[in-house]
């Protein structure tokens, strides 16, 4: 953590905002202009490593390529004394899923955030640039007492960016209820239908007051987002219901095929005023700089409300992204994933049992006047546990979850532990006897 008064290349650090999994954000001012910024600053530790340390200056290069009213900008970039930063516009407000906790939104409220963020991701799309984690805590509802929030699309930090080695998708990334089929399935797939997808969850949730899809595990939501299983939308969704239901088509070919059909299709229930606003925008292209006054966006300032104790803090880069559970919905050459795992374990089950349960039903049968009754008795307490372990392996396959490999191995330790005491309480017991009836006990 720096200190206040840290020196920053041209910046002098005033106050800590906030911070996430990667690093913090704080209020600095320019030492020669004086004009106030918000810099995110890359935890030291992650720095080191090279992978993580290019994904977060890959926002800074992403931002400087679009320009556009409803993206936050990145004015600068420092990388000296071991500290790396992005140096961005200071704003103030709250992002929109400290906003839906509250309470769903109206429809028209929605349809005009919504509107904004399209016309931002849409301009990023025509530059090649795919964003991969559109959600709520990434879309910024600036201030503006009176009138209809205006929107800033934040963090590009896993932004793909077509043409570009240091920022091709390899692997799963992003937030499990906001991914896209595609992006489950095969992140090298992914497109800009796939911000689209993520949209429509947005959307769902700012009506209905809940996430589209639901689940206990990460692997759970995206059985349902493969499977198009969302939540039911309710009524007072009114004329979204419909645009909700294409946006969240499992089929990319079944959604919208860009931002200007998406918006096109929700911008009759958005506020006129955000309607003229997002048209300017568009006749303007994206090299716009911003200075509006009215409903068009007024200069605006990056910090925590004063009005609020746990007023949201600016945005931090979330936690490095990690590889998902997928289930069967991913294949990775040279590595298990979950739903391998999954089957592996039931099929280890399945034929220790079946060992057991065979072997054991041999000797039980044919057995007994060779072998005596100690090794007889251990023959049954192992059959026992070969068909508690058969038992498991089917209910492990059919359920195919880590919860359920985890109860059954549960119920495996209890049920080994159970005949390794029995065992031992029946040997002791026959030893016992042998002991004091020798010619009675073979």
């Amino acid at each position: 953590m720096l200190d206040v008064g840290t020196h920053i290349a041209n910046y002098e650090v005033e106050a800590f905002l906030g911070s996430g999994g990667m690093s913090s954000v704080y209020r600095a001012r320019h030492r020669a202009l004086g004009s106030m910024h918000a810099i995110k600053v890359l935890d030291p530790e992650l720095g080191k490593e090279s992978t993580l340390r290019q994904r977060f200056l890959n926002e800074g290069q992403v931002l400087a390529q679009v320009r556009h009213p409803g993206l936050v900008r990145v004015t600068d970039v420092v990388d000296e004394h071991g500290v790396a930063g992005l140096v961005m516009d200071l704003l103030q407000g709250e992002d929109l899923a400290r906003r839906l906790v509250q309470g769903p939104l109206p429809v028209d409220q929605a349809a005009s955030i919504l509107l904004q963020v399209l016309s931002a991701v849409g301009h990023a799309h025509e530059a090649g640039v795919v964003h991969r984690d559109l959600k709520p805590a990434n879309i910024f509802l600036v201030d503006r007492p009176g009138r209809t929030p205006l929107v800033k699309v934040l963090d590009f930090g896993i932004a793909k960016l077509e043409g570009s080695k240091a920022t091709r998708a390899t692997g799963t990334m992003g937030t499990a209820q906001y991914m896209s089929p595609e992006q489950i399935e095969d992140p090298r797939r992914v497109d800009a239908r796939s911000d689209l997808f993520s949209l429509g969850v947005v959307l769902f949730e700012m009506v209905a007051g809940q996430p589209a899809f639901t689940g206990e595990t990460d692997y759970a939501i995206m059985r349902r987002i493969v499977s198009g299983d969302h939540e039911v939308l309710p009524e007072r969704a009114g004329p979204l219901r419909d645009v909700v239901h294409k946006a969240l088509r499992p089929e990319r070919e079944a959604r919208y095929a860009s931002a200007d059909a998406f918006a096109a299709a929700i911008a009759p229930m958005a506020s006129p005023g955000v309607r003229a606003m997002v048209a300017e925008w568009e006749g303007e292209g994206t090299d716009v700089e911003v200075s509006r006054t009215s409903e068009r966006e007024a200069p605006v300032s990056y910090q925590p409300d004063s009005s609020s104790s746990d007023a949201r803090m600016p945005p931090a880069a979330d936690a490095p992204p990690v590889p998902l559970p997928t289930a069967a919905l991913q294949s990775r050459p040279g590595r298990f994933d979950d739903a391998q795992v999954v089957r592996i374990a039931g099929m280890l089950q399945l034929m220790s049992g079946t060992f057991n349960v065979l072997v054991m039903s041999a000797v039980q049968c044919f057995g007994l006047g060779m072998l005596g009754g100690l090794p007889a008795c251990f023959a049954l307490i192992l059959l026992s546990v070969g068909t508690v372990e058969i038992l498991s392996g089917l209910v492990t396959i059919v359920r195919g979850s880590g919860r359920w490999v985890r109860t059954t191995a549960h119920l495996e330790l209890l049920s080994i532990a159970g005949a390794g005491v029995l065992s031992a309480a029946v040997g002791l017991v026959v030893l016992g006897a042998r002991r004091r009836y020798p010619t009675a006990i073979p």
